[in-house]
């Protein structure tokens, strides 16, 4: 299942709508808005600090309306695809959102908290992006955030993340075992392979794709500085346009085709595909044999890149066990999804005879529970009450100085009674 992050793209918002160009979805889809439908209330708290229910449906809303799903149906089989449901969909970005509270409370003890100064660098940088108030505002509403305020609190989060993956990354340790599994896992059979770099250009953008083409040949302009600049491919722009080794990804049939025509440090013509016009220079090229046994077998360049990517997968998972040590001591109380939220629509008919029998033995595991839960209460009201009516015909029995030992026992039994009476009461009172 996807792990979504509402602050995902805090150090990206510029991605997001780049000077207010790019149409960012802060309105409506057939009526579907991120305000539809908020209730109110808490959803979690996280050593006091509250997550507001509405954080989650706004969210939520958003990722309906990106998705064209504002019909119930279309929704409960979208969601069915995902392999979620309404509650696990919640329960999916409350974790999230609990983690970004606990390392923005903890990441000081690790020294990784995220400086004002930070936070407004990153501020600036972005909102130069934007011509007016107003387009910054929209680009802000665009990525789901009311305020700019709001960013910033997301930017304390990224900031401080970013910061603990890289201290974790310098601790993690690639072991020789794990190396070799992935290059067997990955190369195996692969042959030759290529490394490869690409700038993309909107399908609508064949003559600036042309234009930057023709600087990188004259020389007047650096293909990775070039990438970072003009690619629309963000995530491999952030890289100088890296998209890594051919043998560990799967690329469109017109990306490979001129990618395995070059050599490296060659570069193609424009390379139109379904995504726009790339051009693709050749970066690296490693040769490994049909089974990988040691490493010694690997191409240097080729293993010191399966190092860095485990090295990366260790700090990682070493990153997610320090968040779980640190919800495991703090105090995290989450409450149940409201049943009135614009998400919870009905999945009966997505459920497999297998989903529908183990709704059916949770449900009456459920009612064993309370039934067994409602015995034990009456049993203990009982119980005390029993031991009330035996003091008082203690009492009437004995006289005397028998009388006087008979207050002190009662004296005595009430010191003792509250917590078990109080909870049989309560108990009681409940039913």
């Amino acid at each position: 299942m996807k792990k979504i992050l509402r602050y995902g793209a805090a150090l990206t918002l510029a991605a997001v709508c780049v000077a207010g160009m790019v149409g960012c979805t802060a309105g409506t889809t057939k009526g579907l808005t991120p305000e539809t439908g908020l209730t109110g209330g808490v959803a979690a708290t996280v050593n006091g600090e509250e997550i507001p229910e509405d954080d989650i449906t706004r969210n939520i809303n958003s990722m309906r309306i990106n998705a064209s799903k504002e019909d119930d149906d279309e929704w409960a089989e979208y969601l069915s695809q995902m392999s979620y449901t309404p509650q696990s969909l919640r329960e999916n970005y409350l974790d999230s959102m609990i983690d970004e509270r606990l390392v923005v409370q903890f990441a000081d003890e690790e020294g990784c908290a995220a400086t004002d100064e930070e936070i407004q660098e990153q501020v600036d940088k972005v909102r130069a992006n934007y011509s007016s108030d107003e387009a910054w505002a929209e680009a802000l509403e665009g990525s789901n955030f009311d305020t700019e305020d709001e960013y910033r609190d997301a930017l304390r989060y990224s900031i401080a993340n970013e910061k603990l993956t890289d201290k974790f990354k310098e601790t993690a340790v690639a072991d020789d075992a794990k190396v070799l599994e992935q290059a067997q896992s990955q190369y195996n059979g692969k042959g030759e392979m290529r490394r490869s770099s690409h700038i993309l250009f909107a399908e609508s953008d064949k003559e600036k794709a042309q234009e930057v083409l023709d600087q990188l040949k004259a020389g007047t302009l650096d293909f990775a500085e070039a990438a970072k600049e003009h690619s629309t491919d963000t995530g491999s722009a952030e890289k100088g346009g890296d998209v890594g080794w051919d043998g560990a990804n799967s690329f469109v049939e017109a990306y490979q085709t001129a990618l395995d025509g070059l050599q490296v440090g060659q570069m193609t013509e424009l390379v139109e595909s379904d995504y726009g016009f790339h051009i693709i220079k050749c970066t690296d090229i490693a040769t490994v044999p049909d089974e990988i046994t040691e490493l010694g077998q690997v191409p240097e360049n080729l293993l010191a890149d399966i190092r860095t990517s485990v090295q990366e997968t260790q700090a990682s998972d070493d990153l997610t066990e320090w968040k779980k040590g640190k919800r495991d001591s703090s105090e995290v109380t989450i409450n149940d999804m409201p049943e009135n939220v614009p998400y919870n629509v009905d999945m009966s008919a997505y459920e497999t005879p297998e989903e529908e029998e183990a709704i059916d033995e949770n449900a009456e595991e459920e009612l064993v529970d309370d039934v067994t839960d409602t015995a034990n209460e009456v049993d203990a009201a009982e119980a005390v009450a029993g031991e009330g009516e035996g003091a008082a015909e203690g009492g009437e029995q004995n006289g005397g100085d028998a009388g006087a030992e008979g207050d002190a026992g009662d004296a005595a039994s009430a010191e003792e009674q509250p917590a078990e009476g109080g909870e049989g009461g309560g108990g009681g009172g409940g039913q």
